[in-house]
């Protein structure tokens, strides 16, 4: 039995070692300390096309230790200058989103390195441009079209895009081509605009409308509109804007048609014209 005593005194003791734990800081992390931890991240490597080193060791910032600067746009444009700028652009910001993975490269696997100046302007020179990636056990592409002007850029990337599948216009009595005619809708501007695609078939005596629908898209970003007219023949594409921007096109489709392109440059002017279409194969999407 302890007598009474003893348990004032155990309780005494039992106290101040409370009280010198509190003092001295015991069990407690300083405010302003991040704990560090230990994971396998990749090594950077000097060449953008190569794999990794080895893994290391690191702490919770190490997501931030391998980034690599976003280039500026060039101060006076040529398709050159423009072009490179689109490249390293989008080859570095895929680098930074795959650079925390254990192993991972930008050289290509299922899909390879596309680089396609699509129209020039008064004012700016669109540039599409495609960066093949891998991490892990994933692989795939980063794509983006960009419209360069002199010391300034604007970028709408595949994750910026939406897809429709408006319907398609073939009648039973004609041939059908693979795929249909494919319309690029993309706003480079940073508001968002609406708009009114109308596509006509010309070949009738009577024109029959394939499409007639009015789109509202978001400031720099796009909506592809898919297998929008799968039937051969002519067609007359008229497009126009909120902002009373308006342009026409006459186009044929045919097996494995090119993709229309409908741009709104950043300060509103309207460009449409056909291009070649290109898409990654097997990609998928890089890290956020």
């Amino acid at each position: 039995m302890v007598c009474p005593s003893r348990r004032l005194l155990l309780f005494g003791v039992v106290v101040v070692a409370l009280l010198l734990a509190g003092c001295t800081g015991l069990g407690q992390s300083e405010p302003g300390s991040a704990a560090t931890t230990t994971d396998q991240s990749p090594g950077t490597s000097a060449d953008p096309g190569s794999s990794p080193t080895t893994s290391r060791s690191t702490t919770t910032q190490a997501a931030t230790d391998c980034q690599r600067p976003l280039p500026d746009p060039p101060e006076s444009i040529t398709e050159a200058t423009a072009t490179e700028f689109a490249a390293e652009y989008e080859a570095n910001r895929t680098y930074n989103r795959i650079c925390t993975h254990e192993t991972f490269g930008l050289d290509p696997t299922t899909a390879g390195k596309v680089l396609r100046v699509e129209r020039v302007t008064a004012d700016g020179i669109f540039v599409f441009a495609q960066q093949p990636f891998w991490y892990d056990e994933a692989d795939g592409a980063s794509s983006a079209t960009y419209f360069v002007t002199n010391g300034s850029f604007a970028r709408v990337g595949d994750d910026d895009i939406s897809q429709r599948y408006p319907g398609t216009y073939a009648p039973n009595d004609s041939g059908e081509v693979d795929q249909g005619q494919s319309i690029r809708l993309f706003n480079f501007a940073g508001d968002r605009t609406r708009v009114s695609v109308r596509l006509t078939v010309t070949d009738e005596s009577t024109p029959e409308t394939a499409l007639n629908e009015t789109y509202t898209v978001e400031g720099t970003s796009g909506i592809r509109l898919l297998q929008v007219a799968s039937r051969p023949g002519n067609y007359t594409l008229t497009v126009t804007t909120d902002a009373g921007a308006s342009d026409q096109l006459s186009l044929t489709v045919t097996d494995g048609p090119p993709a229309i392109a409908v741009y709104v440059s950043p300060d509103g002017s309207l460009h449409v014209f056909s291009i070649a279409e290109t898409t990654s194969r097997g990609a998928v999407a890089a890290p956020q």
